[in-house]
């Protein structure tokens, strides 16, 4: 019986790295919890801003965004 329930456990653990496997994955060193997409699409929004592409109002609205605000 206490097989079976950990057999179940294990298969919905399993279930669960394999629907959404970057839920537990976190950059080195990226200590706010930012998914790799964030980090890399902020990036890019940075080199944006710094090559002037894009001015300062934009860029603050857009790093809001990435980062969960409204």
């Amino acid at each position: 019986m206490v097989m079976m329930f950990f057999g179940w456990l294990f298969f919905i653990i399993v279930l669960v790295l394999l629907i959404r496997p970057d839920y537990f994955r976190k950059l080195p060193g990226n200590s706010n919890g930012e998914s790799e997409y964030e980090a890399g699409a902020i990036e890019i929004l940075k080199e944006r801003y710094a090559k002037g592409e894009i001015g300062e109002e934009e860029y603050l609205d857009k790093l809001k965004k990435l980062r969960g605000g409204n």
